[in-house]
């Protein structure tokens, strides 16, 4: 049944791209046969665009959607234990290198916590989030990533088998006693939301720390003129109230 959400998930997450009905809309205007028609979805297809291209919008939604905590300097409790989630980097094969993004910021943040004697050890959860190529395995490699930084590798603990953030909850569970001891989850601002109820519903006691928000300040040429950023950040956050949405109908939140 896990799997079959897997692959259901990613076609679903094709579905929902805005670029995805933008091509849509602009290959049937294309082919249409009637032509008023066809100048009608053309339109259609540059509203789409001009709506999800527009920064100043998005960035109002994300900033309600997004859950923002004070900074990681805030922290002054001890935590024996720091989740992490996963979804940060790619694996280049042609390269045999990691990829990181924005997402990595978590990580950051769980290393500096470490450092300052605030959390005791560290736990990265995260597989492959891949629908194809499973081989690769995220949390080994970011374990090693901590290591440079110099945490030790025995307070590095690592769960590589989930593939989303419900199985980040359910495969985490071996790792420490869950039911019993309070632990500080960090994740991303725009996926807090549905890693709280997510991590809730299945048992854990936590603390939480966001990192990366995407909201921010605008400037004037935000409110005026399209930018690709917000097409993928739009991406970031339909996806988002999309899989918080599914996930409740599926009951793991």
């Amino acid at each position: 049944m896990d799997t079959l959400f897997f692959v259901l998930s990613k076609i679903l997450f094709f579905l929902i791209n805005p670029l995805t009905w933008i091509g849509i809309l602009m290959i049937l205007a294309v082919i249409a046969k009637n032509r008023e028609i066809g100048r009608k979805i053309g339109i259609a297809a540059l509203v789409v665009f001009l709506i999800f291209s527009n920064t100043a919008l998005q960035n109002k939604i994300m900033r309600w959607w997004e859950i923002e905590t004070p900074p990681v300097d805030a922290i002054s409790r001890h935590y024996r234990y720091a989740i992490v989630l996963g979804g940060m980097p790619e694996f280049n094969p042609q390269t045999g290198r990691l990829v990181v993004e924005r997402s990595i910021d978590r990580v950051l943040h769980a290393v500096v916590l470490y450092k300052a004697g605030r959390v005791q050890k560290i736990i990265i959860t995260g597989g492959s989030g891949r629908l194809l190529n499973q081989g690769w395995k995220e949390a080994p490699d970011i374990k090693i990533f901590c290591c440079r930084l110099g945490v030790r590798p025995e307070d590095v603990l690592v769960e590589d088998q989930s593939r989303n953030t419900y199985e980040n909850a359910k495969f985490t569970k071996a790792l420490f006693p869950y039911d019993r001891e309070k632990v500080l989850l960090i994740t991303s601002a725009f996926h807090m939301r549905r890693s709280m109820a997510i991590f809730k519903k299945a048992g854990y006691h936590f603390d939480i720390l966001t990192s990366d928000p995407i909201a921010g300040t605008l400037s004037v040429d935000d409110y005026l003129l399209p930018k690709a950023k917000a097409l993928d950040n739009w991406l970031i956050l339909i996806k988002e109230m999309v899989g918080y949405g599914v996930y409740r109908i599926m009951g793991y939140l």
